[in-house]
């Protein structure tokens, strides 16, 4: 009993050393989740930072959410100053392996590096620096595997610190925007390297950019434009950073899928009214690159062709007319069809014909896509589609030979009418490149009625002829005319006119629309406009004063033809030679 006793003793002594020594560490980690809930409420009162981490602070939520929410711009700031102890204290915690060992504490951290940066601006001035930098970007790439809500604290600290840094004046700053920039690029990198990363990290990485181009109200703050924070992304690598996280990422086949129109969504985001960003998605092959990602996954789902059909018209290809921002993608989608082999499955049989008839419906539904479409050469790659007749399902070459009647109704030259009068020759097609004997052409009765359609041509869009005065056309315009007498001869305008009822998804209406505008250096003159209503607004311009007469009883925004005919006359003074 006493050897017994005498081992027993030290046991007991170890046991309670360690119960106590993890009760310490357990008071020790509620002190300091404690204090950094504490420093959150010192540093974001008003709860900015949470309201980015749920998504409140974009204008993605809906209108009666964005009511009853005030906005970030009505908020005052915090007044407390930021504590010269403050980031030093966090930067010196990542410093000792904190991810790894203790992964709460490190998403408080986080956490309360988040509120600084969103609490006021006199504070976030002082805490984006090269250091936190370092620290965000440490986090993510010497983290354990398992820290998953440490790896999406980072990211959203990496996207609001981005569009932070945007909102500050260039002088204020202390590290260029452009070093952000690359640090998230490399937080998504060196997430899609991990080979335990998930989905859902993945898709809360890549989907950042929206948050980082918007706010609650659709504006970056305080006259940094949208478009400029588009421009910066897209100039340093952001849309080949995208590109190369979809071709490396280390999920299953299935997973990837999910995750493309994410990605294709936030790189048409990128491109959406931004001439630098669709200028860099050229230069470097974009868009064959995407192509070779979605084709390396086996046929693709409908929810990633669609993104891909909104990244042609700049917003939802499923409502209503759209107009047809960037035509890239169509014709890369015609040429993916005739190229893709899948077998003769019916699931993708059935994603064939619903894209080849969403093509048509997006091609042909206002006259401002025909014109790009016949422009950009769509009529050729339809032919290519038509030769490639084999691999295509019956319905499919229906709706191509449907698009192709109603663009070359609008426009053809005669070479393309000639490729589509070779489809008709009796050897097209019949033996191919290495000699094999090969199916006749089976659509040769509907290509001579496209044919006899073209001909035909009736109705409104007979009209071949014709200035398009859309968003953003002056119409015509003499600019900087040296003298003129005022309204004294008279001037008599006569047009046809028919205006189309297009507006972006998700955007205010189109601005004023100009028929014409005839002014001096010393702005008298006169012009005729129509509002974003359909009004016709003729106006006058003279000595100071303007003088505007609109047609508000007839709107002409209704998609049909109107003679309109406006006259500018001398007014008759009932005592004077004039």
């Amino acid at each position: 009993m006493l050897h017994e006793n005498g081992t027993f003793k030290p046991s007991i002594v170890q046991v309670a050393a360690e119960v106590a020594q993890q009760k310490l560490r357990r008071e020790i980690d509620d002190f300091i989740s404690q204090s950094c809930h504490l420093l959150e409420s010192i540093y974001d009162p008003f709860l900015r930072w949470r309201s980015f981490l749920s998504g409140k602070g974009t204008s993605m939520e809906s209108d009666s959410a964005a009511a009853s929410t005030p906005d970030e711009s009505e908020l005052p700031p915090t007044p407390v100053a930021l504590h010269q102890e403050t980031i030093p204290f966090l930067y010196e915690s990542f410093e000792t392996a904190l991810a790894d060992q203790f992964p709460v504490l490190a998403e408080e951290m986080l956490t309360v590096f988040g509120a600084v940066v969103s609490g006021a601006r006199h504070n976030a001035l002082r805490a984006i620096s090269p250091a936190t930098t370092k620290m965000i970007l440490k986090t993510v790439r010497e983290s354990g595997e398992t820290s998953e809500n440490v790896h999406v604290a980072a990211i959203y600290c990496s996207a609001k610190s981005v569009q932070e840094l945007h909102a500050m004046p260039m002088d204020e700053r202390q590290l260029d925007i452009s070093l952000l920039i690359e640090q998230y690029q490399q937080i998504l990198s060196a997430l899609a390297a991990k080979d335990s990363v998930t989905l859902a990290t993945m898709v809360e990485g890549i989907g950042m950019i929206s948050k980082i181009l918007r706010r609650k109200t659709g504006a970056v703050a305080e006259g940094a434009s949208t478009e400029e924070l588009q421009g910066l992304l897209a100039k340093h690598g952001m849309i080949e950073t995208l590109l190369q996280v979809l071709k490396d990422v280390r999920l299953e086949s299935d997973l990837k899928k999910t995750l493309l129109p994410v990605a294709i969504d936030r790189i048409s985001l990128l491109l959406k009214n931004c001439d630098v960003a669709c200028q860099k998605m050229t230069k470097i092959n974009g868009y064959a690159k995407l192509f070779e990602v979605v084709g390396d996954q086996g046929p693709p789902e409908i929810g990633t062709l669609r993104s891909i059909l909104a990244m042609a018209t700049h917003g939802n290809s499923s409502v209503g007319p759209t107009v047809i921002k960037n035509i890239e993608p169509v014709l890369y989608l015609l040429r993916w069809i005739r190229e893709a082999d899948y077998g003769e499955g019916e699931d993708w049989q059935e994603i064939q014909v619903w894209l080849a008839e969403r093509l048509r419906r997006v091609c042909s539904c206002c006259i401002q896509n025909k014109m790009l479409c016949c422009q950009s050469g769509v009529l050729l790659e339809l032919v290519e589609c038509l030769k490639a007749h084999q691999g295509l399902a019956h319905r499919s070459s229906v709706e191509l030979l449907r698009l192709s009647e109603s663009l070359g109704t609008h426009s053809i030259t005669p070479y393309e009418l000639k490729q589509f009068i070779m489809l008709l020759r009796p050897s097209v097609r019949e033996v191919n490149d290495s000699g094999e004997q090969q199916k006749k052409f089976p659509y040769k009765s509907h290509v001579i009625h496209v044919i006899s359609s073209m001909a035909k041509r009736d109705g409104y869009e007979a009209c071949r002829r014709y200035f398009d005065v859309g968003a953003g056309c002056k119409g015509l315009s003499v600019p900087g005319i040296r003298e003129w007498q005022g309204p004294l001869a008279g001037f008599t305008f006569h047009c046809w006119l028919r205006l189309d009822r297009v507006t972006d998804a998700g955007q205010q209406p189109a601005r004023r629309r100009q028929l014409y505008s005839f002014y001096t250096s010393g702005g008298n003159g006169f012009e005729a406009f129509i509002t974003a209503d359909g009004v016709l607004v003729a106006a006058v311009a003279h000595k100071k004063e303007f003088l505007a007469v609109p047609l508000v009883d007839h709107p002409l925004n209704d998609e049909r033809w109107h003679c309109v005919g406006i006259s500018h006359a001398a007014g008759k003074r009932p005592f004077g030679s004039r």
